[in-house]
């Protein structure tokens, strides 16, 4: 055997570690990436910015391990077709499963799965039984009772407060909530959206999707009954 046939070896394996390389450096660069746009520029870069970021970073990365894994990996036919098989699986599967994807104002996606219960159709039961109670027990108020609460210097009546700044004159708040935690007034479903309430005497007014229809909803400022809609 020449000395050129017995490095061939060598050199075949050189190669196929080389190539293992790229796998593991897009990884490694998508992990530094990340950890540098996360931690070093919280305040040059708002949250949802870079959560956008953190997955094209992601996206990129798992493309170059694929294309190493199916083009440049030497693997064999039948491994690959199986892990294809396996993805496109998983894919369709995941896909299949949500009913809809909804994104916070961070741009956090929520995955409304089929197998848990619509959300639409949780808040229209929840206002039907609202409505049913009322009607029994006679707690429905006329119209002309909705200003017993009288307006308050607290009260939001615009966007980011009277002098739009974001700052509200109102009680002081305790600063350990551990020790003397806030109260809570009521909780109920509402609508999906991004707006935040406008409070102002008995009513408190926000913007809501209602399955495909925007609505404009108030509700009862003590006790979250829906006014109107």
């Amino acid at each position: 055997m020449s000395h050129v046939e017995s490095a061939l070896p060598i050199v075949a394996s050189t190669r196929r570690s080389r190539r293992a390389w790229l796998p593991l450096s897009a990884i490694a660069v998508a992990l530094v990436a990340s950890a540098a746009i996360w931690f070093f520029a919280p305040e040059q870069i708002d949250r949802g910015t870079r959560l956008i970021f953190c997955f094209l970073f992601a996206v990129v990365a798992g493309l170059v391990v694929l294309t190493w894994f199916f083009l440049l990996g030497r693997f064999a036919l039948v491994g690959r077709l199986l892990v294809a098989l396996l993805l496109v699986t998983a894919a369709t599967a995941f896909g299949l499963s949500i009913r809809r994807v909804e994104f916070s104002g961070d741009m956090v996606p929520a995955f409304d799965f089929r197998w848990s219960p619509d959300r639409t159709e949780v808040l229209e039961a929840h206002r039907t039984r609202q409505r049913s109670m009322q009607g029994a027990s006679g707690l429905a108020r006329p119209a002309a009772e909705l200003n017993e609460r009288a307006t308050q210097a607290t009260d939001v009546l615009e966007y980011r407060g009277p002098r739009r700044d974001g700052v509200v004159d109102g009680p002081a708040l305790a600063r350990d909530w551990s020790a003397s935690p806030p109260r809570l007034v009521w909780r109920q479903p509402i609508g999906g959206g991004y707006a935040s309430f406008v409070v102002g005497g008995a009513l408190v007014i926000t913007i809501e999707q209602r399955r495909d229809n925007e609505a404009i909803v108030a509700y009862d400022f003590d006790t979250g009954r829906e006014r109107w809609i």
